[in-house]
């Protein structure tokens, strides 16, 4: 049986294995916080087609994580830093001075 499929088949199965996984792959993209949800719902309903657009409406619609970075630089870093005891280590200083001259004026 496999050996009868021809290019064009192939092309049209790989086609359908990428739309089937895109809203797996859109709420990956999003950074969604219950991306197991979506793939779950993706992977075991997605093939009947209505419940592929529900996955689809979840990936698009649901709340995406926190990916906050805090920075040395930061003024919240820099209050840590200057905290009373904190020896305000890990807080170099954006600009140009280097990590070496920065660590001989902390002392």
């Amino acid at each position: 049986m496999l050996s009868n499929i021809g290019p064009l088949e192939l092309l049209v199965v790989a086609a359908v294995l990428v739309i089937l996984v895109t809203p797996s792959v859109i709420a990956y993209r999003r950074k969604v916080e219950r991306l197991w949800l979506v793939v779950l719902v993706n992977v075991i309903a997605g093939p009947s087609g209505l419940l592929w657009f529900v996955a689809l409406y979840m990936a698009m619609t649901m709340s995406t994580r926190s990916t906050e970075i805090s920075v040395a630089g930061s003024a919240d870093a820099q209050r840590q830093a200057a905290a009373p005891g904190s020896r305000g280590y890990g807080t170099i200083p954006f600009g140009s001075r280097s990590a070496k001259s920065s660590c001989r004026a902390s002392r």
